[in-house]
């Protein structure tokens, strides 16, 4: 799993890796998954890239979701950072746009982070860990004895 993200990282800092589009969906495809995205939220992401700044029923239009599921969606790109939401002045529809690579690039640095940081913790626990259950590894012993007791 380490070496997925490291590899990912990578990706994303070589522009020249993701070079025709269809190539450049699948990797950002795998790429989301890593971070957690079902389908739904990931086809809702492309479609908010494609759609630039849109309202939720034009980017469920592109992404070819319904506009509920779609604004559900959008609501959980917003928390997690990968899309922004806007509102014009005077107007309730809300707009919402995608957030940069930057973003996408920094949310797997701080899992690549975290997932560093338990490998050293696995590190410190690994010889206690196995000096407690290591004691346990005598299978114990049955005796039976047959005849008048």
């Amino acid at each position: 799993m380490f070496l997925t993200y490291f590899y990912l990282l990578q990706q994303i800092s070589c522009c020249n890796i993701l070079t025709t589009n269809k190539d450049m969906r699948a990797e950002l495809k795998d790429i989301l998954k890593e971070l957690g995205l079902n389908e739904t939220d990931t086809r809702v992401f492309w479609a908010s890239l494609e759609a630039g700044s849109g309202a939720a029923s034009v980017i469920a239009r592109i992404a070819g979701l319904n506009r509920i599921t779609t604004y559900e969606s959008l609501k959980r790109l917003s928390k997690s950072g990968l899309v922004k939401i806007r509102a014009k002045k005077n107007s309730s529809i809300k707009y919402f746009v995608a957030e940069d690579i930057s973003a996408i690039e920094e949310k797997l640095q701080n899992k690549l982070r975290a997932i560093e940081t338990s490998l050293k913790q696995v590190g410190v626990v690994k010889k206690e860990f196995r000096a407690q259950f290591s004691a346990n590894t005598q299978k114990p012993e049955v005796l039976y004895y047959e005849g008048l007791d």
